[in-house]
């Protein structure tokens, strides 16, 4: 699994898992991973690697980061494919 933030030692899994896409009943080639962990203080990470390579070209990347309340705090994410990159990092403000 590709990582924008890689995990620390700190962290520990929650849950994990795979997801391989279809289109009318074919594998497009397409395969999402994904990873939940728990950090201090109730905060958990998700982390996702979508790889599409194979079928459109497209990859995402993305880091979501959650407070204790389950509150959206920020998210990272890098989109890819040949020849073009875009990056982002957004921070939440729960008073919004």
């Amino acid at each position: 699994m590709r990582k924008i933030i890689h995990e620390m030692p700190y962290e520990r899994p929650v849950a994990a898992g795979r997801f391989d896409y279809f289109e009318r009943g074919a594998a497009t080639g397409a395969v999402e991973v994904w990873q939940l962990n728990a950090a201090r203080e109730g905060y958990r990470f998700l982390r996702v690697d979508l790889n599409a390579t194979a079928s459109s070209g497209d990859n995402v990347l993305y880091h979501l980061v959650l407070d204790a309340a389950g509150r959206v705090q920020r998210l990272k994410f890098h989109f890819f494919r040949e020849g073009k990159q875009i990056r982002g990092d957004l921070f939440f403000d729960q008073d919004e």
